[in-house]
């Protein structure tokens, strides 16, 4: 939907989103903001953020419960997270190569990887 897009800066998935296929934001190079508020998200296909190295900062809106499984595989740019203390299920390959991944914070709580 979205590939190659290289005018998109700032993404707002919306609460009433409940897929998100594979590849939508791939190649948005220019891409830097996620806000990530789809409460009833229950699938993201894999590679849906591949080659956005400019991906930095991923916002999870309070109500998010669950990170889909390769929720934000291949963000490499990113740099921090905040977990919601709502969230309860961290779905496989989640962030996986993520590899600029330094914080996570969860609630309060602060790790750094």
């Amino acid at each position: 939907a979205f590939r190659s897009c290289s005018s998109l800066t700032t993404v707002t998935i919306p609460t009433s989103v409940i897929s998100i296929g594979s590849e939508v934001f791939r190649d948005c190079r220019n891409l830097v903001t996620v806000n990530f508020n789809a409460t009833n998200c229950t699938s993201i296909d894999s590679d849906t953020w591949v080659n956005c190295p400019n991906f930095t900062t991923l916002n999870l809106g309070n109500g998010v419960t669950r990170i889909p499984s390769k929720g934000f595989q291949g963000a490499t740019g990113l740099e921090s997270v905040n977990i919601p203390n709502a969230v309860t299920n961290i779905g496989d390959y989640a962030f996986d190569g993520c590899t600029s991944l330094a914080t996570v914070g969860f609630g309060n709580a602060i790790v750094l990887v």
